[in-house]
């Protein structure tokens, strides 16, 4: 079982990937894992690239459904940790 030690840590180094994600996709900006998509004017379609990537990456699949809830760089990070969890 995961600590919620574990769980922030992990939540943090997922939400700093992705952070990098966003910034190779769009340019330098200013991010933090509050930071909402919208906000950084990544669409829905930008959204949906960085989640490929994150799949690639962590070897996890993101179920469409759950795209609704992705309004911040915490919200995907949150859900990238429980697939993870869920995969082991």
């Amino acid at each position: 079982m995961t600590t919620s030690a574990e769980r922030s840590a992990t939540v943090e180094a997922v939400s700093e990937e992705i952070i990098g994600l966003v910034r190779a996709q769009i340019g330098p900006v200013d991010l933090s894992a509050d930071s909402t998509f919208e906000d950084q004017a990544v669409d829905s379609f930008g959204v949906m690239a960085i989640v490929f990537k994150i799949e690639a990456l962590y070897d996890i699949t993101l179920d469409e459904e759950d795209s609704d809830d992705l309004r911040t760089v915490a919200d995907l990070a949150n859900l990238v940790v429980r697939r993870i969890e869920e995969y082991r």
